[in-house]
């Protein structure tokens, strides 16, 4: 079982329309087989954009999810979100604030859940690519989503 599941990708989405309905399945197995409660976000980009709004129509469904901002050591991070969340968090100590918060805080979010949801081309040398090598380094249970 996984409680907790974070979301990962890239900003350029090939067929946005098959892979919204790919992630919706697999994050109604995640709810109902696997009892996933909790889905961490970073809160921007194209996939955590479409993520949500998938988690969001599921959440009229399984009320019993949360949806959870993870926010970086950024003042103000979450006052430049578009969307409402059920709790915001900071895995980040206020003494670990960096020259790469938002990389950082991934980072821990990677660390923290126990499924990982990525959208990362294998060409790409984005911060997800890294994140991705981080997780599978870990021997994290994860799913690609390319």
């Amino acid at each position: 079982m996984f409680e907790s599941c974070a979301c990962f990708g890239q900003n350029e989405i090939k067929n946005e329309n098959a892979l919204e309905s790919s992630l919706s399945v697999m994050f109604e197995y995640l709810i109902t087989e696997q009892k996933t409660k909790i889905f961490y976000f970073g809160g921007v980009g194209v996939f955590d954009n479409l993520c949500l709004s998938v988690l969001l129509k599921q959440k009229a469904r399984f009320n019993h999810i949360k949806l959870v901002l993870v926010k970086p050591a950024i003042k103000d991070f979450e006052k430049q979100i578009n969307f409402n969340f059920d709790d915001v968090v900071e895995f980040t100590e206020k003494n670990e604030y960096d020259k790469m918060p938002l990389y950082s805080r991934d980072l821990k979010m990677a660390k923290n859940a126990d499924f990982l949801v990525f959208y990362v081309e294998e060409t790409s040398k984005n911060k997800a690519k890294k994140i991705l090598e981080f997780a599978k380094n870990l021997n994290k249970n994860l799913v690609n989503m390319v």
